[in-house]
């Protein structure tokens, strides 16, 4: 009988990424599911574009059309704290661009695995937001029932008058 050596969760994460920047070597981490969509609530058109292709993303294109995205897709890769997201504006465009590209390699290290394995959950996220009102919606509230105004209403022609009977 053959005893099953019992997985821990730590030994499913894949080790970082580690980019050479030239002055520095960065270790990248993939971006979970859970990190991906939280980042389609805010950014869902850009974000499937990015996803639905199988080739590397135009990180250039990416930093010039979306740059609040890039940072923050930085700063997931890299397990910055809250208070260094914004540092991240401030790193040259090379190494931007550098770490970009770590981060999408380490989240799709197979890209031929790429549709099969994000296409439904992009169509699923997709068809969520498109129904829901997002957070910068007005509140909607029901109709009244039977609602009456208290105002009289004017008639527009003489056949809409209604005779009432007078008190005498």
């Amino acid at each position: 009988m053959t005893s099953q050596k019992k997985v821990k969760i730590s030994d499913l994460f894949p080790p970082p990424l580690v980019v050479d920047l030239g002055h520095a070597k960065v270790e990248i981490q993939g971006l979970s599911i859970a990190q991906i969509a939280l980042l389609l609530e805010e950014h869902a058109e850009i974000l499937s574009g990015l996803l639905d292709t199988k080739t590397p993303p135009d990180v250039v294109g990416l930093l010039k059309t979306s740059p609040v995205l890039a940072m923050q897709l930085i700063a997931l890769g890299l397990n910055l704290e809250a208070e260094e997201h914004e540092q991240v504006q401030g790193l040259p465009a090379s190494v931007q661009v550098a770490i970009l590209l770590g981060v999408w390699d380490a989240t799709v290290p197979e890209l031929k695995k790429l549709g099969a394995r994000f296409s439904g959950l992009l169509s699923v996220a997709q068809k969520s937001l498109a129904q829901s009102p997002g957070p910068d919606a007005p509140a909607t509230r029901p109709p009244i029932p039977d609602f009456q105004s208290p105002l009289p209403s004017e008639p527009t022609s003489s056949s809409d008058t209604v005779d009432t009977p007078s008190a005498t």
